[in-house]
């Protein structure tokens, strides 16, 4: 898959402000599952790295255009349990994303994550195209201090991530999420 160099070079470059920011115990992702209709059963390539402390997904169809619709639109739900251990509260800090998109003139793209707790709610982050473009994208949705949704202390908690591709218009457009990086998380003592 040709995004997983990109993947790879993400969790590296993490890693070295993680170490010299987090004293406390290190939680750890259990097995991630992913689901929903742009990312079907085995259309992704799940890597965990650094530690057991990040987790990545390559997408091969996660695509949307105009499919012979006004408005097309595709979703993917990622879980991933997380354990914490006694004595830390954690929180998702960041969200990167990278794909590819090609509109034309009058088309209308939006890409949106929205990245929390089970049973919690998180801030549903958009990014809107709107211009003649053929490009690729590399966004990170960073959740500000005073947004961080904290989980209860020492309590192992399932994140998720919920994300959407949807296009709007009459023409045939391509836009597509090809990567996306679940790290760090941020991590407090309790």
């Amino acid at each position: 898959m040709k995004y997983a160099a990109l993947v790879a070079a993400l969790l590296a470059l993490s890693a070295t402000a993680a170490e010299a920011e987090d004293p406390l115990p290190a939680v750890s992702f259990g097995e991630p599952g992913y689901g929903g209709s742009g990312c079907p059963d085995g259309t992704a390539l799940i890597v965990r790295g650094f530690s057991n402390q990040a987790a990545a997904f390559v997408f091969n169809a996660y695509t949307v255009g105009d499919n012979g619709r006004a408005v097309d639109r595709q979703t993917c739900g990622i879980a991933i349990p997380v354990a914490v251990p006694a004595g830390v509260s954690v929180a998702v800090r960041s969200v990167g994303f990278r794909g590819g998109v090609q509109l034309p003139d009058g088309q209308e793209a939006t890409i949106s994550v929205e990245a929390f707790a089970a049973g919690e709610s998180g801030e549903i982050n958009e990014i809107k195209l709107s211009d003649p473009s053929d490009t690729g994208y590399l966004r990170f949705v960073t959740v500000p201090d005073d947004k961080l949704a904290w989980s209860e202390c020492g309590a192992d908690i399932n994140l998720r991530v919920n994300t959407s591709l949807r296009t709007r218009g009459d023409k045939q457009a391509d836009v597509s999420l090809a990567a996306l990086i679940v790290y760090p998380l941020a991590t407090k003592a309790c």
